[in-house]
């Protein structure tokens, strides 16, 4: 799939907090400067189209996480007030218990997201998450699993490094040479140790599960390596065969693509040389 748009593209508005106070003055001067894409208006449509084609299997509540994690990585992340209206506008999301559910899981994508896209479009995106939010519609408790280093956390990191990546990770490793020890510890015991391995299957008071965590990692990584991040496709292609080794089927992952596809389109992205399922299924 490829991108053209012949209708004007507009700058995307972010939507307005309550000023006044320094740190709300901050806030808005550090806030993420978003790219030229096409007018919000025609969110809905794509809210409504991924929502549609994403597949049933894999949660009815995990498309719009895809759809959270390339906006902010596509440096969209005002748009997260609108994903969150269209989903509030919605009959799933009516009562207050339901919208808190939506919270928490916005929030703990935010959390994810940052180890791969970096703190400044997810600030952003937090910023523009709470400007449309009711507080009573959010749960203000911070609950961690594990708030202090220890080697529960490096094992729980490489358990779920080895599901996803398998034989390839000693050979992925040793790619960063003599500055292997740091940055092994750094993905072991920070990046997956205490984010990306914090699901459902491996850690109490999760909140997202572990098919949850690795779609919106692919996703993030796919969008950033679109825009000349990372080395080559080699990451993006490491997370499609770890997304088909933990149990996504083939299928439904070419359908995930696909919706991630239909956001990078909308962002004005060419998707022509995007890597795709069939070109790892022979490693899986």
């Amino acid at each position: 799939m490829s991108s053209h748009h012949s209708s004007p593209q507009n700058l995307p508005e972010c939507p307005k907090t309550q000023t006044g106070g320094p740190i709300d003055a901050k806030l808005q001067k550090t806030s993420v400067s978003e790219p030229t894409a096409p007018s919000k208006s025609s969110l809905p449509a794509i809210f409504t189209t991924v929502e549609a084609e994403f597949p049933e299997s894999l949660g009815s509540g995990t498309w719009y996480l895809v759809v959270a994690s390339a906006l902010i990585s596509f440096f969209h992340p005002s748009c997260i007030a609108d994903l969150y209206k269209h989903l509030t506008s919605q009959s799933r999301y009516q009562t207050s218990e339901q919208r808190i559910q939506l919270s928490t899981r916005l929030r703990d994508l935010f959390v994810k997201t940052w180890t791969l896209v970096g703190i400044p479009p997810v600030v952003s995106a937090v910023v523009a998450l709470a400007a449309v939010e009711d507080e009573k519609d959010v749960d203000e408790r911070f609950e961690q699993s594990h708030q202090q280093l220890d080697a529960d956390l490096s094992r729980r990191g490489e358990a779920f490094m080895h599901s996803l990546y398998k034989d390839n990770l000693d050979p992925i490793l040793s790619t960063t040479g003599s500055h292997r020890p740091v940055f092994e510890w750094l993905q072991k015991s920070i990046i997956y140790g205490v984010f990306l391995s914090d699901h459902i299957e491996l850690s109490d008071g999760a909140v997202l599960n572990a098919v949850e965590t690795e779609l919106i990692t692919l996703c993030a990584i796919m969008c950033r390596q679109s825009e000349g991040e990372g080395s080559g496709c080699g990451p993006t292609m490491w997370h499609m065969r770890g997304s088909r080794r933990i149990g996504i089927g083939k299928e439904d992952l070419e359908k995930v693509v696909k919706c991630v596809e239909m956001v990078a389109e909308w962002a004005g992205k060419d998707t022509a040389e995007w890597v795709q399922v069939q070109d790892v299924e022979d490693e899986v």
